[in-house]
C-alpha cells in the first residue's frame, strides 16, 4: 500500500509541474497563485487520491479528481449512488480540503458497456482532449479534464472565466460522434 501511495504522489506531482510549468497564452490574463498554492491543491489531490485508493466502495480508477484553493472536484461515473456518497465522504475527510464538488455520474443500473464502445468513447475522448488542447487558454493538462460515456462527453476541472467553460463545451459538441455534453467545469474560487 505504501508502494502505490508513493507511485500516486509522484505521479501527482509530475503532472502538477508539467501543467504548472507551461506559459500563458498571449492575451491570458494569470491567476495570481503561488507556488506554495499549487503544491498544497496538488498535495491535497494527492491525499484525496490515496483515500480513494483505500476505501473499499470508491472505484479509484473511474474517478478524476481536481483541486484549487482546497476546492477538490470529483467526476467521472461510477456504477451506484453508493460508490458516488463513498467517494465524497473519503475526500470530505482528508486534511486540506474546504469544499467537495461532487460532479461523479451514476450509469443505469445494470448498463455495462462493450468492449467496441469503451474503444469508441476512448476514440471521441482523444479528439476532444486535442481539440482543447489546440485552443488558445485551455488545457486539458492543467484546466479541463474529458471523461466520455457511451458517447456522452463530461467535462469537468476549472477555467478562470465563463467563456473558456463556454468555449470548451462548444469544441467537445463538434467532434464526430458526440451524443450530448455534460458540462461541469467550474469557475476557479478565489480566496
Amino acid at each position: 500500500m505504501r508502494t502505490l501511495s508513493v507511485i500516486v504522489a509522484s505521479a501527482a506531482l509530475a503532472c502538477a509541474a508539467v501543467s504548472w510549468a507551461q506559459d500563458e497564452r498571449p492575451g491570458e490574463r494569470s491567476e495570481q497563485r503561488t507556488a506554495g498554492d499549487a503544491v498544497d491543491d496538488t498535495a491535497i489531490t494527492t491525499r484525496v487520491k490515496a483515500a480513494l485508493i483505500g476505501d473499499d466502495q470508491a472505484p479509484a480508477g473511474a474517478i478524476d479528481v481536481e483541486t484549487f484553493n482546497g476546492v477538490v472536484q470529483l467526476s467521472g461515473h461510477v456504477d451506484s449512488m453508493e460508490q458516488k456518497e463513498a467517494a465524497e465522504r473519503a475526500a470530505r475527510d482528508v486534511s486540506g480540503v474546504r469544499e467537495v464538488s461532487n460532479r461523479l455520474v451514476v450509469r443505469a443500473e445494470g448498463s455495462q458497456r462493450t468492449p467496441g464502445a469503451v474503444l469508441d468513447d476512448n476514440v471521441i475522448a482523444a479528439k476532444v482532449n486535442g481539440k482543447i488542447a489546440d485552443a488558445a487558454g485551455l488545457s486539458t493538462a492543467s484546466d479541463v479534464n474529458v471523461d466520455v460515456d457511451r458517447g456522452v462527453v463530461q467535462l469537468s476541472g476549472f477555467v478562470d472565466d465563463p467563456e473558456k467553460k463556454n468555449r470548451a463545451e462548444r469544441l467537445a459538441r463538434s467532434v464526430e460522434g458526440v451524443v450530448d455534453v455534460r458540462n461541469d467545469i467550474e469557475l476557479r474560487p478565489q480566496r
